[in-house]
């Protein structure tokens, strides 16, 4: 299970550059570029949501069960991610959308 950065600073499961939430789900929107398609479907506004006080159930951001529908990338192993690490981008996020999975990777064909 791999380790979670995340720079999606106003996401309620941000706790200072790490994902809190102990299983996040990385979906793919139907496009062509997987890179810009890719997102982080947890995300949670802290604005519109509140403050995630009871959340922090993986404070570090490391062993989190990352479920992966991006199924062109490396990493993907039967609908989870198998990287070591992986970085959710997003800083100005305010929507699963604006979030991408920055360790995606094409497979090779």
């Amino acid at each position: 299970m791999p380790e979670i950065t995340c720079n999606a600073r106003k996401c309620a499961y941000n706790q200072q550059g790490a994902c809190s939430k102990e299983n996040i789900r990385i979906d793919i929107d139907d496009c062509s570029d997987y890179n810009s398609c890719t997102c982080c479907d947890s995300f949670i506004d802290r604005e519109t949501e509140g403050e995630c006080r009871d959340c922090c159930l993986n404070c570090k951001g490391d062993d989190a069960m990352v479920e992966c529908f991006a199924t062109e990338c490396v990493y993907n192993d039967d609908m989870e991610c198998c990287a070591d690490c992986i970085s959710v981008e997003g800083n100005h996020a305010r929507c699963t959308t604006d979030t991408f999975c920055d360790t995606y990777k094409t497979k090779n064909r």
